[in-house]
């Protein structure tokens, strides 16, 4: 049931296709999307840079802090996209697959509802486009893991870029 529904690796039906008519890899037709993804990030990470450096005492240990760094990034991005562009939108694509993409990008706006309602309505129409992007990126490649690979890349490069803000040093406890 995993298999079938996640969505993590292309079916063989989808992949054969795309030999068989000769189209472009389906990750090289999705540059439009990878770019616009890109600039979507570089403008989360400009509108989320704070004022001053994060107070990151309630981590200890440089390992303490790398490890938030990294794997914060790396469980966010493979749990959102499978959880939403693999199950979630694989489930609605029954009724449309523009639907599903749709839905599936509101569901994942709202979750990041959590971070508050002012950041939700700041950063909020961004986190919708990017997720109407990584849905639209699973359709075309028939897989989350090009979305998991970007959203755990944007992660990372907000978290260094605007929470540290650029300063690496600051995963370094003293």
């Amino acid at each position: 049931w995993r298999h079938r529904h996640l969505r993590l690796w292309p079916d063989r039906e989808f992949a054969g296709a795309a030999v068989a008519t000769g189209e472009p890899s389906r990750l090289r037709a999705s540059a439009p999307l990878i770019a616009s993804w890109a600039a979507l990030t570089l403008l989360w990470i400009l509108v989320s840079r704070p004022a001053q450096p994060p107070d990151l005492s309630a981590y200890p240990t440089t390992t303490y802090r790398v490890s938030v760094f990294l794997i914060g990034a790396l469980v966010s991005g493979v749990v959102e996209e499978a959880a939403f562009r693999g199950y979630m939108q694989r489930g609605l694509e029954a009724f449309g697959a523009e639907r599903a993409v749709l839905v599936t990008s509101v569901v994942f706006t709202l979750s990041h509802g959590v971070h508050g309602l002012g950041t939700l309505l700041l950063v909020g129409p961004g986190f919708f486009v990017v997720s109407v992007l990584y849905g639209v990126l699973a359709l075309r490649t028939g897989t989350v893991i090009p979305g998991m690979l970007l959203h755990t890349f944007g992660d990372l490069a907000h978290t260094y870029f605007a929470t540290l803000g650029g300063d690496g040093r600051l995963l370094i406890a003293p």
